[in-house]
Order: C-alpha cells, then sequence, then structure tokens
C-alpha cells in the first residue's frame, strides 16, 4: 500500500507548510462533513437540478422550466457526471467539492507568496482567512461558491502575474458557473485594469491586448450559452417563474439603501468587525503617508475595492436577497491584507498583540447567533452543524412515536421529500406547514420562514420533543 503512494510523499514534501496546513484544514472539513445532507440553497441549487440532469442521463444542457432560474448550469452538470461515474451518495457529493478547497488553499498561498514581505514567516499570515466561519461553512457544503471562489483566487493570481493561459482557464467555468460570476469577471477586469496602469513594476506591465484576450474569448464561450438559452426558452435573466421573479425585480432608492446597509452587515458580520476596526486605526495614524497612488498599487484592498463596486452595480438595485457567500472573496482577500498590515508597519509586540485579536475575533464569529425573529444567514457560519445531527434524532422519534409525515409540517430548509436532501431514494417527507391541516409542527431555529406572529403562536403550543445543541435547537410542537 505504501509503494502506491510513494509518488505522493516528495511532493508533500516540496510543499511549504503553511500552504500544507490550509489544504489540510479545508480537506478535514470536507472528510468532517461528508455526510451532512444538502442545506439551505444548496437543496434547490445543488441537489435538485444536478439530479435532473442525473436522471436525463446528460443528454440535455437545460434545465426544465421548473428549475431553470437562469444560471448556467455547470456546476449541477458536474455533480451528475460524478454521481454517474461514483454513484449517487452525499459522500460523492462531498468528496466532488476536494478539487475546489484545494485550489483555494493552493491560490490562497500563492497571493501570500505575491503580496508578502520577504521575511518568510510571513508565509502563516495565509492562515488567517482560514478562521472566517463563513469560508469553512462553504467548504463544508456542496456549494457552487466555493467553485467560483477557486476560480476567482485562481483568475486574480494569474492577473497579478500576467499569465494569459491561467487566466483564461479561470474565467471561462466563473461565468459558467453562476450569473453571479459575471459580476465577480467584471471586477476582475476592472482590478487588472487598475493595477497594471498604476502598478511601479512598469517594466513588467502587460500591453492592455494581454489583458483583453482572455475576457473576451471567455465572453465568447459565455455568450454561446446565453444565446442557446435564450433560444431555448425564450428569456435572457428575467425568469417567468414565480419562484424566482421577486428576487429579479428593480427596487427604489429605499431597496438600495436597504441592500448597503445588508452588504454592510454581511461584511462586519461574524467577528469581521475586527479586522475592518483594525483597517480604521491604521488609516487614522497613516493617512498623510498613504496616497491615492499607493492605494492603486496594493493589489488585495484594490481588488477588494472593485469587486464591491461592481457588486453594488450589479445587485443593489435588485430585490435579490444577499447572503455572506456572495462575499467569499473579500472575505479572504481582506484578512489576509491586514494581517500583513500589522505584521509590517507594527512593532513586533504590538503586531502580535494586533493578529491574536483578529483570530480571536474571527474564531467568535463561529459561535455568533441571533435572537429568534433576526433571520440569520445559517449556511455563511458553522453554528448550523448540529442541525444535522439533531434533525436526524428527531425524524427518529417521530418514527418511533409512530407518527406518519403528512401530519407534520415543516419549513425550508427541511420541506420536501428527504431524497432531495439526503439522496436517499425516499420520496416521502414533511410537507410546508398548514395550519390548518397538520397535527404537528417540526421547527428549528434554523429556519427563516416562520413569521413573527406564528413564532408567538408556536409559544402557545405544547412541545412533544425538543433536542438542543449548541446553538441550534428542533422542536415538535402539536397543534391543538
Amino acid at each position: 500500500m505504501r509503494a502506491r503512494f510513494t509518488w505522493l510523499f516528495p511532493l508533500l514534501k516540496s510543499m511549504p507548510l503553511p500552504r500544507l496546513f490550509a489544504t489540510g484544514v479545508l480537506i478535514g472539513v470536507v472528510w468532517y462533513s461528508r455526510y451532512h445532507i444538502f442545506f439551505w440553497d444548496t437543496i434547490s441549487q445543488a441537489s435538485v437540478r444536478s439530479h435532473w440532469f442525473y436522471e436525463q442521463g446528460l443528454r440535455t444542457l437545460f434545465l426544465p422550466p421548473a428549475l431553470d432560474s437562469g444560471h448556467p448550469p455547470l456546476f449541477n452538470w458536474y455533480l451528475a457526471a460524478g454521481w454517474s461515474v461514483f454513484g449517487r451518495s452525499l459522500l460523492t457529493s462531498h468528496l466532488l467539492m476536494l478539487p475546489f478547497v484545494c485550489i483555494v488553499a493552493w491560490q490562497l498561498s500563492r497571493l501570500i507568496d505575491y503580496t508578502r514581505p520577504t521575511r518568510p514567516s510571513t508565509r502563516w499570515l495565509a492562515l488567517v482567512p482560514l478562521s472566517d466561519t463563513t469560508l469553512i461553512a462553504q467548504s463544508s457544503l456542496v456549494s457552487t461558491d466555493m467553485a467560483m471562489l477557486a476560480c476567482t483566487l485562481t483568475a486574480l493570481n494569474a492577473l497579478l502575474r500576467a499569465q494569459q493561459r491561467w487566466l483564461t482557464l479561470a474565467l471561462i467555468p466563473l461565468g459558467l458557473l453562476s450569473l453571479r460570476g459575471l459580476p465577480a469577471a467584471a471586477a476582475l477586469a476592472l482590478f487588472g485594469w487598475f493595477f497594471w496602469h498604476f502598478s511601479a513594476n512598469e517594466e513588467q506591465h502587460p500591453s492592455l491586448r494581454q489583458l483583453f484576450w482572455p475576457f473576451f474569448l471567455a465572453a465568447c464561450v459565455w455568450t454561446t450559452w446565453y444565446v442557446a438559452h435564450y433560444l431555448h426558452v425564450g428569456w435572457w435573466l428575467s425568469t417567468p417563474n414565480p419562484r424566482w421573479t421577486e428576487h429579479r425585480h428593480l427596487t427604489g432608492l429605499a431597496g438600495i439603501m436597504w441592500n448597503a446597509g445588508i452588504t454592510a452587515w454581511r461584511l462586519i458580520d461574524y467577528g469581521r468587525i475586527g479586522y475592518w476596526l483594525i483597517l480604521l486605526i491604521w488609516l487614522l495614524s497613516h493617512s498623510r503617508g498613504t496616497s491615492l497612488q499607493w492605494w492603486l498599487r496594493q493589489p488585495l484592498p484594490l481588488f477588494a475595492m472593485c469587486f464591491l463596486l461592481v457588486h453594488a452595480i450589479a445587485m443593489w438595485p435588485m430585490s435579490n436577497p444577499i447572503t455572506h457567500r456572495y462575499f467569499l472573496p473579500i472575505l479572504v482577500v481582506m484578512p489576509l491584507w491586514v494581517a500583513q498590515l500589522l505584521w509590517q508597519h507594527s512593532s513586533k509586540r504590538w503586531g502580535r498583540i494586533g493578529l491574536v485579536w483578529l483570530l480571536a475575533l474571527l474564531l467568535s464569529g463561529h459561535y455568533w447567533v441571533y435572537p429568534r425573529g433576526i433571520a440569520q444567514g445559517w449556511d455563511g457560519t458553522t453554528a448550523h452543524w448540529p442541525w444535522y445531527e439533531l434533525r436526524t434524532q428527531m425524524l427518529a422519534y417521530i418514527q418511533d412515536q409512530g407518527i406518519n409525515w403528512h401530519e407534520i409540517g415543516t419549513r425550508f430548509p427541511n420541506a420536501g421529500p428527504f431524497d432531495k436532501l439526503d439522496l436517499s431514494d425516499r420520496k416521502e417527507g414533511i410537507p410546508l406547514v398548514d395550519w390548518t391541516q397538520h397535527r404537528y409542527v417540526f421547527y428549528s431555529n434554523v429556519m427563516n420562514d416562520f413569521s413573527d406572529e406564528e413564532l408567538a403562536h408556536l409559544d402557545t403550543l405544547p412541545r412533544l420533543h425538543q433536542l438542543q445543541k449548541g446553538a441550534i435547537c428542533v422542536v415538535l410542537y402539536q397543534i391543538k
């Protein structure tokens, strides 16, 4: 057995220890969550849509109207192909995420190799973003956003090094994984122009033609898909499906201000306020020594600003909910850059104190849970992890009590056939709650769809069974 993997040992030995550690952390998260059911948006975006292609034997490029929200289905095709080869199961689904988490760890390490100062010890600063709860939570899910993050970081590194081939290879799938891949590509283009136009390394400047061709080739591939999709279904971005139509409306000024506030909340949530405060303190103390030219030569904050600017233009006028995972590229590059600021521009003592404080706040984000009634982005935090075990225990209790599934009502992300959650081929499941028909309610605080009035009504009902682990609770209520 050892002889089979002798080729692996020289490769591992040649890898820098921080890169090896980062890769091991993310692989460990995938392995830990290998039997977690599909959760939150991965139910529709990964499980249900991929199952359609799997059932069709990968003989079509398009989703049926009931499942089509306009997103290109490259990730669904990838999952369906993996199921066809290795079997349709939760284990297969999570293991298919390994290439993406390895790419993320590798590209994160390459980022710090490009931006770090000369001291080798600063390579360990690449581990600071691994403390972010959204990055770890998304690594534990079968998530399109992790695939998008892998492409985005690869493209960012390719832009920094003027590598046309890698830039093209990263951009093409980025625009075919999600509609949000197009704004991400636009942010990369804007960053590339600013950075190379104002970079101090003038002898290394690529020409505009060098930057243009990868984006042009990728845009040709994207256009081919969207034209084919239009010819097949007859619409571009504004889907006629009522399930998603409400998320594609233009909002007025009040809606734009609301989305701006939600964006700010997402960026400081889960302990991230720590590195924004450090950055604010640094700006106040170094404001005289930092010019606009200096900022345009800092690749990580420049990319974050370009990403946020394009996001604001594309997303703030829309009614689509804004979640933590939309900002994964910012959540990776900003703590890395702030950690570098602490290390480079502080004394050794204060730099270490600042890093410890930053890490402590980011790690505390894994335990941030808001009071009931405040909608929380549960797929953006590892605090939701006890849900899987508690749900299994509650389902076992229901079966032991002889309660029929059709007598129980619940809400997203627990409603519907079991098969779409756990790939068990069980067509029965728990329907959406109907207060006039159901005798029981399956409730958990990971469910954001219960209104304040419904939550108040639940408090008046008897509790047949209650389970609690960490910050997550699961309760079976009996309707009088």
